[in-house]
This record gives structure tokens, C-alpha cells and sequence, in this order.
């Protein structure tokens, strides 16, 4: 399939182009595999089974090629600042017990998630880390101690696309990904928002 794909490439000069056409060739062949299974083992012949599977894997692969490609020419074209939401975390006391937390943010917020600064660093808190404390601890325990650490969560420039930003997300398994302009904080983008602006092209 990439070998396909690279010589259309050439040919095309348009990789888009090139994985398009390589993606309906592989979908193709393996309609074609597919067919030739069951018609040999509706001849008799057991080995018709594996030309299925394998026509099965094929198009399973070649449909995810060309559904990674749109996704990645929609998000492209969407900036960070259409998802960028400054008003959609606040910043509290790292050294917040997790019981005042919750009784004066999360009770009276609708806000997802909150912004943690501690030492000139970032984190990110919200009900999944508070969850993770039994009830009975939270007195005692902090902020600090559940939240999710910077080097944990994704980073992306203000200037960046949504595809850059939802890679980053992907690599760091992160939900959310903090929006810089050089070193000041901008807001948060979220997963949920960047598929469904997806869903809206």
C-alpha cells in the first residue's frame, strides 16, 4: 500500500491525490479477495477462507488510510483559535485542600476542567482526579497531589491547526491541550471539541 501510495506520489505530485487512489485500489483488491474466498468455498475449497480474511484486513486498512486523510485535510484547515476557549478553566491554589475544592469550584462551576499554577508551572484538575482520593481524604489531601502534572498534559501555539493539536493529544493520551502564545497561557482545547467541530465540516 505505501509503495503504491509513494508512486502515485511521483506521478500525482499531490500526496493526498496519491493516498485517495491508493486507498480506493486497496478497497478494490480487497473486494476482489473477498469475492474469490467465497466463491472457493463455495466450491469446496477451505483455503477461500484466508483470501477473505485477508480481502477483510485489506479494506479494513485501506478505509482507515483514506478516513485518517480527510480527517487530517479537515483539521488542517481549522485554527486553534476557533477552539480556544479562555473562559473555560480558572486558576485555583495548588495548595487547595481537595475538600474546599470541590465544595467552592466544582459545586458552584460548571467548568470542566481548573487551571492549577504552582511554581510558575501548570496542571490541570477536575472530577476524574478528584475521584481517584477516597471521600474521607480529601481534608487532608491537596490539589498538588492529584493533579495532572505539565510534562503529562499536551501543548500546542496559538497559531497551531487542530490536526497538530489532536496528534499531540493522541501521543500524550491527554484529553485536553493547554494553548501558549510564546509563554503566556491562552486557554484550553479539548478533544470533544475538535472532533466536533470535525463533525460540523
Amino acid at each position: 500500500g505505501r509503495a503504491f501510495r509513494a508512486v502515485l506520489w511521483m506521478y500525482c505530485k499531490d500526496i493526498n491525490k496519491a493516498t485517495r487512489i491508493a486507498s480506493y485500489g486497496g478497497e478494490f483488491f480487497a473486494a476482489f479477495l473477498i469475492i474469490l474466498g467465497v466463491l472457493l468455498v463455495f466450491s469446496g475449497g477451505i483455503g477461500g477462507l484466508w483470501f477473505i480474511f485477508l480481502g477483510l484486513f485489506l479494506y479494513f486498512i485501506a478505509k482507515m488510510s483514506y478516513e485518517q486523510l480527510v480527517l487530517r485535510e479537515i483539521l488542517e484547515h481549522i485554527n486553534i483559535k476557533e477552539l480556544i476557549n479562555a473562559n473555560n478553566s480558572e486558576t485555583i491554589e495548588p495548595n487547595l485542600s481537595l475538600d474546599k475544592f470541590f465544595k467552592k469550584y466544582v459545586l458552584k462551576s460548571i467548568k470542566e476542567r481548573h487551571l492549577v499554577i504552582c511554581k510558575k508551572s501548570y496542571g490541570l484538575v477536575g472530577l476524574r482526579q478528584l475521584s481517584l482520593i477516597e471521600k474521607k481524604k480529601w481534608s487532608s489531601a491537596k490539589v498538588k497531589d492529584v493533579m495532572i502534572k505539565l510534562r503529562n498534559i499536551s501543548k500546542v501555539k496559538i497559531d497551531d491547526n487542530a490536526y497538530n493539536a489532536f496528534m499531540a493529544m493522541i501521543k500524550k493520551k491527554s484529553e485536553y491541550s493547554m494553548v501558549f502564545k510564546g509563554k503566556k497561557f491562552c486557554g484550553l482545547i479539548s478533544m470533544q471539541e475538535i472532533l466536533r467541530k470535525f463533525k460540523l465540516r
